[in-house]
This record gives C-alpha cells, sequence and structure tokens, in this order.
C-alpha cells in the first residue's frame, strides 16, 4: 500500500506538468487581451472583457472589480449594460455579499422593468432571475431557488427567448436542487433531458463557436451532478462511472479548473466504497490543483478526504495532519464537527487518550453550539415568515383602501354600489379571517399534539436504560469487591464507551446503521464479560447495506438482545448469538437469533416482567415512530427450541455522525 502511494505521489506531478503549462499560457493570454481593450461595442471586445473578469474572479477579486467597473463604464446606455451589472452581481455572490447582491438585481428589475421586458432583452431579466436563484441555493433556500427555476425555464420553453446556454444551466440547477431535497429519480430524468440536449448541441457547433465553451462547461457539470445523484442513491459503480466522464472530459476539453471538485467526489465516492487507496489518490489530486486554480473553500474538504482515506487504511500518524489542517481550513463550525470526530477516533488508535478526550470535548462543545445555532435560525425564519406576511396583509389593506377612495373621487355616481362592494369586501375578508383563524388554531393543536407523541417516544426511549445501567454497574461493583481491578477497569472503560452512546442518542430519533451495530458490539462485549459462562455472538452485515447513510431509530433491538442473554443463553454452555442485517427489496432484516432453550409461557420467574416490561415499551416506541415519522415497523417472535426475533424495517437514508 505505501508502494501504492508513493507512485501516486511521483506521477501527480507529472499530470499537473501540462497543465500548470496551460495556466501559464492562459496567463500570457489574458495580458495580451488587456492591452487592447477599448471599448465593447462588438462581440469580440465584449468577450474579451468577460474573459478577463472570469479569469480575475477566482485569481485576484480586486482586478476583477476593476475591469468591471470598465465594462460598465463602457457599456453606460446600451442594452450590454445589463450584462455588465450580471457581471458585478456575480462578484458579489462571489465575495458572500448576498444583500448587496440581492438589493442590486431588485433595483434593476424595478428601475428597468420596461425595457427588460422586451422580447429582444428578455435573455437579461432571465439572467437577474437566475442570479437571484443562485443566491437563494447557496443561503440553503433551495424551495425558493426551485420555485424560480421552474419560472425560468418555463419562459425559456415557452416564448422563445434565445439563450441556449442560460437554458442548459437553469435545466441543470433543477436537477441539483431536486436530488439535494430527496427526489433523487426526479432530478436524474432533468440530467437525462439536458444529457440529450447537450449531445444533440455538441454534434452541430463548431469548436471555434463561443458557444462551444459554456456548452463543454456544463455537460461536465451535467456528469458530476449524475455521479453525486447517484451517490445519494448508493448506486456507486455508476456514480464512480459518471464521475470518470467528468474527469476524461475535463482534461480533454482543458477544462483543468473543474477537476479539483471532481478528484472530491471521485474521493468521497471511494471512502464510501471502502476503497481508501483510490480515495487518498484522488483527494491529493485535487490539494496539487487547487494550488494552480485556487479553490480556498474547498480544501478543507480535499484534505478532510485524504484523513479519512488514511484512517481507512488504519494509517494513523498520516491520518492525523491532514485532520488537523483540514480543521485549521475549515471556517463553518457545522464542517468542523466530522473532522473533530475522526481527529479524535485517530488519537484514540494511537493510545493517546489524553488528546483524544481534549478533541472530544471540543467536538462536543461545538456540536452542541450548532444545534443552538440551527435552533435560533428556525425561529428566526419563522419570525420573518410572521412579518413578511402581516406586512404584505398591511400592502394588501392600503392597496384596497386606495382602490376604494379613487373609485369615490371618480365615480360619484356609483357611491351606493360603492359602498355595498365595500360591505361585500368586508364581509368577504371577514370569512377569509374567520377561516385562517382556525386553520392556523388547528394547524397549532397539530403541532403541539405532534411535540407531545415525540416527547412520550423519547421518554419510552429513556425507560429503557435504567434496567442497563442497573446491571453494568453492580457487575462493576462486584469486579471491585473481587480485586479484580484489571477487569473492573476494562468493564468500567467499555461501559463509559456505550454510556456516552447512549446518552448522545437520548434525544435523537435517528442514527446510522453503523452507530447502532456499533453499540450493539460493544453491549454484547461487555456482557461477555459479566456471564458466568462463556458464550459467543456473530453479527453480520449484508454488503448492499451502507450502514453509513442508512438510518434507523436508537437502542430499537437492544431489549431484545438482551433477552437472548438472560433469557436464551444464561443457563447453558457454549452459548451463542447471531445477528444478521440485510436488504429485503426496500426494507431493512434485523435478525436476532441464540441457540438457548426458547421462551417459556410460565412466567415463574422475575425475569420474565422485565421481558414483559420491555416488550411493551417497544411496541409502544414503535406506534408512536408511526405517528411522529410515519415509518412503519414491524417485528415477530419465532420460538421452538430456540428464540428468534426478526424486524422490519423501511430503509431511510440521511447523514448524521456522533462518536
Amino acid at each position: 500500500m505505501r508502494i501504492y502511494i508513493v507512485i501516486i505521489g511521483f506521477l501527480i506531478p507529472i499530470l499537473l506538468y501540462s497543465q500548470e503549462i496551460d495556466v501559464v499560457k492562459e496567463h500570457r493570454e489574458i495580458d495580451s487581451i488587456k492591452t487592447i481593450l477599448t471599448d465593447a461595442n462588438t462581440d469580440t471586445n465584449r468577450n474579451n472583457y468577460i474573459r478577463v473578469i472570469t479569469f480575475y474572479a477566482r485569481r485576484n477579486i480586486d482586478s476583477s472589480k476593476i475591469y468591471v467597473a470598465k465594462y460598465a463604464k463602457l457599456t453606460q446606455g446600451s442594452t450590454m449594460h445589463f450584462d455588465a451589472i450580471s457581471r458585478k452581481i456575480y462578484i458579489l455572490q462571489l465575495e458572500k455579499k448576498y444583500d448587496e447582491a440581492v438589493l442590486l438585481i431588485e433595483e434593476t428589475i424595478q428601475q428597468n422593468s420596461e425595457e427588460l421586458n422586451k422580447p429582444e432583452n428578455k435573455y437579461a431579466l432571465l439572467k437577474f432571475y437566475g442570479a437571484l436563484a443562485e443566491i437563494y441555493f447557496d443561503q440553503i433556500a433551495y424551495e425558493k431557488a426551485l420555485e424560480i427555476y421552474y419560472k425560468t425555464a418555463s419562459i425559456y420553453e415557452n416564448e422563445g427567448v434565445e439563450d441556449e446556454i442560460n437554458y442548459y444551466l437553469t435545466l441543470h440547477n433543477i436537477s441539483s436542487i431536486l436530488s439535494l431535497i430527496g427526489y433523487e429519480e426526479r432530478g436524474l430524468e432533468y440530467c437525462d433531458k439536458l444529457e440529450i440536449l447537450l449531445t444533440e448541441k455538441i454534434a452541430i457547433i463548431d469548436k471555434s463557436h463561443r458557444q462551444y465553451f459554456g456548452v463543454t462547461v456544463i455537460n461536465i457539470h451535467n456528469h458530476i451532478n449524475k455521479a453525486d445523484i447517484y451517490e445519494r442513491l448508493n448506486q456507486l459503480p455508476k456514480a464512480i462511472i459518471y464521475a470518470k466522464k467528468a474527469e476524461a472530459l475535463s482534461i480533454a476539453e482543458k477544462q483543468h479548473n473543474l477537476l479539483p471538485k471532481i478528484y472530491s467526489t471521485l474521493g468521497n465516492m471511494y471512502i464510501a466504497s471502502k476503497d481508501y487507496e483510490n480515495a487518498i489518490q484522488n483527494g491529493l489530486k485535487a490539494l496539487e490543483l487547487e494550488k494552480l486554480y485556487n479553490y480556498p473553500e474547498f480544501k478543507d474538504t480535499f484534505l478532510h478526504a485524504v484523513g479519512i482515506g488514511y484512517l481507512g487504511l488504519k494509517d494513523y500518524e498520516k491520518a492525523i495532519p491532514y485532520l488537523e489542517k483540514a480543521l485549521e481550513e475549515t471556517n463553518v463550525e457545522t464542517g468542523k464537527v466530522p473532522v473533530l470526530n475522526d481527529l479524535a477516533k485517530a488519537y484514540q488508535e494511537l493510545k493517546n487518550y489524553k488528546k483524544a478526550n481534549e478533541v472530544l470535548l471540543l467536538h462536543n462543545k461545538l456540536k452542541d453550539t450548532v444545534y443552538n445555532q440551527s435552533q435560533e435560525k428556525a425561529i428566526a425564519e419563522i419570525t420573518e415568515k410572521y412579518e413578511n406576511e402581516k406586512k404584505q396583509k398591511e400592502i394588501t389593506f392600503l392597496n384596497t383602501e386606495s382602490e376604494l377612495q379613487q373609485l369615490k373621487i371618480h365615480q360619484q355616481s356609483y357611491i351606493i354600489y360603492g359602498i355595498a362592494g365595500l360591505i361585500m369586501l368586508l364581509l368577504i375578508l371577514g370569512i377569509v379571517w374567520y377561516k385562517t383563524r382556525q386553520q392556523k388554531q388547528k394547524f397549532k393543536e397539530a403541532i403541539i399534539n405532534l411535540d407531545k407523541e415525540k416527547l412520550q417516544q423519547r421518554f419510552l426511549r429513556t425507560q429503557l436504560n435504567p434496567h442497563f445501567f442497573f446491571h453494568a454497574l453492580t457487575a462493576i461493583e462486584g469486579y471491585i469487591y473481587k480485586e479484580e481491578k484489571e477487569t473492573a477497569a476494562l468493564f468500567l472503560q467499555k461501559f463509559g464507551a456505550l454510556m456516552r452512546t447512549i446518552l448522545e442518542s437520548s434525544d435523537i430519533d435517528f442514527i446510522p446503521l453503523e452507530t447502532d451495530i456499533d453499540f450493539i458490539e460493544k453491549y454484547l462485549a461487555l456482557q461477555s464479560l459479566n456471564h458466568a459462562t462463556n458464550f459467543t455472538y456473530t453479527i453480520s452485515l449484508a454488503e448492499e447495506l451502507n450502514s453509513s447513510k442508512i438510518m434507523i431509530p436508537p437502542m430499537l433491538i437492544q431489549p431484545f438482545v438482551e433477552n437472548a442473554i438472560i433469557h436464551g443463553i444464561s443457563s447453558i454452555e457454549n452459548g451463542h448469538i447471531t445477528i444478521a442485517y440485510t436488504k429485503e427489496a426496500t426494507f431493512l432484516r434485523i435478525q436476532i437469533s441464540d441457540n438457548g432453550k426458547g421462551m417459556t409461557t410460565e412466567p415463574k420467574k422475575s425475569g420474565m416482567l422485565h421481558r414483559s416490561m420491555s416488550t411493551d415499551i417497544i411496541k409502544q416506541r414503535i406506534e408512536n415512530i408511526q405517528k411522529v415519522h410515519g415509518m412503519e415497523i414491524q417485528y415477530k417472535i419465532l420460538t421452538d427450541k430456540n428464540t428468534t426475533v426478526i424486524f422490519t424495517i423501511p430503509l431511510k437514508y440521511g447523514n448524521f455522525s456522533i462518536v
């Protein structure tokens, strides 16, 4: 493996050499263009200005601003001035000055409404709409962005606006947002539609045509988008194929500035498929290219991917520098949480428990901060929505009042009809107000009921914990009395790890399957230390299950595993428990079985009370999960010579990380 990584490190500079030559060549071309920039009245000069502005946007934003200002001044008074404004908006987006960008868009549309709605200028109006949607996208207001993109696509298709590049870009953005909000299949439909249009366009367009560059770039982004969607659908082979297509096309068309994102995407896919060597290779490529093309906002992602790759190869010494550097480069607190999580694991594996503990304390503190910020943001959004609705109602009322006043002045002969109309309007407003109030009250009651169900669900889950804590602490006490210090210390360490997992998931409705499996494995290991007779256990996971993405309710099967130990194998030698995770259509199937005596119908043992209480609590939890989340979980208990419990859980995918 080390030889393989060394070879990769040797090949990367060779791969980048030709790209560095292209970068130098591009610098020279830009310097040459700058010397001939005068007016912006011809397509050639206009394209030269756009090229210079775009070139400096990611390399020297201050230089880009200077050329935007020159371009705007030269185009003042012409329709091309709208293009100059769109370049200014683009710079504001890069600087994340979203409020200024939105204000500039709204002022431009308002002040030039008549001009922009002319058929020959409609393309400029649609570009402003597109910029507004991009800002909403950057602010994670996906629904608002999607609404604008749908509207824009409809205008392109129905009003014959001749701007194919921006139409293609709109379709691409629709597919991206659909996949992000959970409509992956619908997103793929837009990707396929776009691929057909691009293939037809590329077949007829000349490489020297000014549109060829835009068509090629969108084609590459469409391949990247398809790769991302297939990854979300857990179809990693297809995802890697499309990412590789994007890589080949970027190299062939000399669009090397897109390669860092592609290599980062490939790295994440290889991590998901546990191909850590290829993950490291692509992460290192992305880091080298980032130096050439200046993508500082993605540098932390590249570093984190390499760190995870080395973690996967259990080369913890190499993983730590990349993870620490990723932590330094990450400006967003939500991005630091998973990096701290992986860094703690690396220190823990190297038995540097002091450092691991420091990182974990920072991780937990930051995670709490992120949670509080998300709560504050949600409250702020609700408040803003309420204020906007209030303002809109005030505007509606004022408009209505103004119309009635004009009617009174200009149509005195119809004063009786005006009064009647006013009464009718007030009556309608009263009915609407009453209906709205009723709906709000019903909605409020529904929210309260839902919150009650959630609280009840979490209360039931916490009822399972005291029994487990009691047995564990009793066992530790026993080892201490026996003066078995090493066993007591080992037991206490494992108990501490389990307790942390339980506490961290106590207020969470769903956790990753891999976290639950890790909890069950630690629980069985802990119980085996406390068991009078030796027993063994097997935990198997089907290959087609992505345990990091599949989400299940926490501690759902733990009571049945405990029953298998206490009532199944506690009184036999060579007891064995088997837990198997498999996939059946769109369901996760979990089977817990033991080689014990099976269930008895005679409730002679006091332990039967615990079995009954555990089962009742699980039934109530399942009922509440169905009410709150609409997830129908089923389980059955089969008894013969042995006992087998089978859970059937609908597959739910998501992203979550806890230590």
